[in-house]
């Protein structure tokens, strides 16, 4: 009960701080970036990151019911595709960009060059959450939510402060180069948004493979071959518990061992 609480408070401090966040830019920049902010980027991440979330983690979760063994190994070959996968989709995207053109409410918000750079560093944030896959599944059918809660508020800590301090920079940068045009978009914003999903990615990447590397040994969470003789595949974990929400939405399906209700990122 004490854990619950604990994490139920860290929840709700990270769930403030972002609603501050998000309060304080739409006051700032307006409905337009807000919307570019968490809905147009949000989509973009969510598109890349569905056939890594919806399929392959799935499949995982399948595949490795929790503990050491051959499903183990199974298991992190299975969520170690999702990098590959994330890249194809991202490579997919930009030849789709490259053919009929960023969109045009994000060249007006931002510019084409900007656009540009904002989608391919948004590409790069949802690659690298793709390989945290295998921290997340290792961390879900063993039961390590404390973990994997921890890891997920550090990095939307991350993402806050990353896209706050790049957003006023280049809000001040704008203004002191702003003269005649004061109907000019601020540059440096978009990509301010995007670095702030880059930096959720690798936060939320580095700190949950650290922590499920300090539950297993490292090797065991690398892509290796299954030994079918290795153990039973049950460990002190079984199946996972209820996870908290996160930068990205998990799937609920009753049927899968270790699959929260509301799985993080």
């Amino acid at each position: 009960m004490r854990g619950f609480g604990s994490l139920f408070a860290l929840q709700l401090f990270t769930r403030l701080l972002t609603f501050a966040l998000n309060a304080l830019l739409a006051r700032r920049l307006g409905p337009a970036w807000y919307a570019f902010a968490n809905v147009q980027l949000q989509l973009v991440g969510a598109t890349l990151l569905f056939l890594p979330k919806e399929g392959l983690r799935r499949a995982a979760q399948r595949i490795y019911p929790g503990g050491d063994g051959a499903p183990l190994a199974s298991g992190m070959n299975v969520a170690w595709l999702s990098a590959p996968a994330a890249v194809l989709a991202a490579l997919l995207m930009a030849a789709t960009a490259a053919a009929t053109g960023v969109s045009g409410e994000w060249d007006e918000l931002m510019g084409a060059a900007e656009a540009r750079a904002a989608l391919v560093v948004a590409g790069a944030a949802a690659i690298i959450e793709a390989a945290s896959e295998p921290g997340w599944v290792y961390a879900q059918a063993n039961e390590l939510l404390p973990q994997r809660a921890l890891a997920e508020a550090a990095a939307l800590v991350a993402k806050a402060a990353v896209t706050a301090a790049l957003v006023l920079l280049a809000l001040r940068s704008a203004a002191s180069a702003r003269l005649a045009d004061e109907a000019a978009p601020p540059a440096g914003v978009g990509l301010a948004f995007a670095l702030g999903q880059l930096a959720f990615g690798v936060c939320f990447g580095v700190l949950l493979s650290a922590l499920a590397a300090r539950r297993a040994a490292a090797s065991s969470l690398w892509p290796r071959r299954a030994h079918s003789g290795g153990g039973d595949g049950k460990g002190d974990g079984g199946g996972g518990s209820e996870g908290s929400g996160g930068g990205s939405e998990g799937v609920f399906s009753p049927a899968l061992p270790g699959e929260a209700a509301a799985a993080g990122p």
